[in-house]
């Protein structure tokens, strides 16, 4: 199957990639608008959601066409009951919805398009009614493997009904995953560690690594002051991961920083925080709640922290971070699908007292501060700047694997 040198693009999102104020949505957009730029026709189609609700319009700056169809997808008690009988797990079936099925018909009907691309396991319940109404290859975009989430969350958890619940999701997921998963084309994941897993747990489909990537020109330059007895977090705070490890990190760490760094003050910074996370903001902790420029407040503080427990996939806010020239500290886990060396442009910590010392010692040596941040910057440019992405997209829409 040959492709014309601009393609017909079908995108499908479990949301509309709009503000680029998270990972997901980052992650989304930029692959969209790259493909745009450089002359595709990109038709993005998103299922407009209670939390993630956009108008029509907003995706008007960066591909040709935006269809959205709203889903309740808000999570309900009795529905995740009922679904423990279902082969579907809960969180997947709140993105399934009948008016999703009738749009994507009618696109498919009344277009010819050479690559049909999906963001996620959300969406993978439509890979069948796709394949009936087109001929176009289809791509799975893995961001992560869900039920690998669900699994370290199950992990991590007290409550016994909450990890048996966790546990039930993680199985169900994984199953419905290995599942649909071969049923594309090719998959493009997004780290090395998911395509490692689905390789030994062989998906029997076309696999290949491309990672997120970011708009170096977009967050290069960075502010020089900063306020240097400072730390912070910035992230999805609707997130259970990301909730998760901030309250491990006020709980376990941040005291024994402050009982050596009186003065220290962490800032942390996303949507909507919970009112758990809320009620630790004291002198030495500010809660920012959501920031319109997740440039503006990395560079206005020093140590940026990804203390995550459980996750899966890449944190693009650590390659922003690393774009905008910042010294970051992560659990192993945060830097999974990081291209990164220990202690040269990531810092590695995994235990209260490990992330304590590094802390401290790195607040009082702004030379090593330095140094890491100009060598974050030079991996950021080298590996994970946008136009590179695109180009790997653009080699796996035309590569011999995805050719009848």
């Amino acid at each position: 199957m040959s492709f014309p040198e601009k393609m017909n693009i079908l995108q499908i999102c479990p949301r509309v990639p709009f503000p680029p104020t998270d990972g997901g949505a980052i992650a989304m957009l930029d692959v969209a608008k790259g493909l745009t730029d450089k002359g595709h026709k990109v038709t993005v189609l998103a299922i407009n959601t209670p939390k993630h609700f956009q108008e029509n319009n907003v995706l008007e700056n960066y591909v040709e066409t935006l269809h959205t169809v709203f889903v309740d997808t808000s999570l309900s008690v009795w529905k995740a009951f009922f679904n423990l009988f279902s082969y579907v797990p809960y969180n997947i079936s709140r993105f399934i919805s009948k008016n999703v099925e009738y749009k994507i018909i009618e696109l498919l009907r009344s277009n010819t398009y050479d690559v049909i691309q999906l963001e996620g396991t959300f969406v993978t319940p439509y890979i069948d009614i796709i394949k009936q109404n087109s001929n176009a290859k289809t791509i799975l975009r893995v961001h992560n493997l869900e039920y690998r989430i669900w699994q370290k969350l199950a992990l991590n958890e007290k409550n016994i009904l909450k990890k048996w619940f966790y546990n039930h999701l993680a199985n169900g997921v994984k199953v419905y995953e290995k599942m649909q998963f071969p049923k594309f084309d090719a998959l493009a994941s997004i780290s090395e560690v998911e395509t490692h897993q689905m390789l030994t747990e062989k998906y029997h489909t076309a696999i290949q690594t491309i990672s997120a990537g970011v708009d170096i020109e977009l967050f290069s330059n960075p502010i020089i002051e900063k306020d240097e007895n400072s730390i912070f977090i910035i992230s999805s705070l609707n997130w259970q991961p990301n909730i998760e490890a901030v309250l491990w990190f006020l709980e376990s760490t941040f005291p024994l920083i402050v009982a050596q760094n009186p003065s220290v003050k962490l800032h942390i910074a996303g949507k909507n925080p919970p009112f758990e996370l809320q009620k630790y903001a004291s002198k030495n902790v500010v809660i920012h709640g959501f920031v319109p420029s997740a440039k503006k407040f990395m560079q206005d503080y020093n140590l940026m922290l990804v203390p995550l427990l459980s996750g899966g996939g890449m944190r693009i806010k650590i390659i922003e971070g690393m774009a905008v020239s910042k010294c970051i500290i992560s659990s192993s886990l945060g830097a999974e699908g990081i291209n990164y060396t220990p202690n040269y442009d990531l810092v590695i910590c995994n235990n209260p007292q490990e992330w304590a010392t590094a802390i401290l010692d790195l607040l009082q040596n702004e030379k090593k501060i330095a140094q890491i941040e100009k060598n974050a910057f030079q991996t950021a440019s080298k590996y994970y700047n946008n136009a590179l992405i695109i180009e790997k997209f653009e080699q796996l829409y035309r590569s011999e694997q995805l050719k009848e």
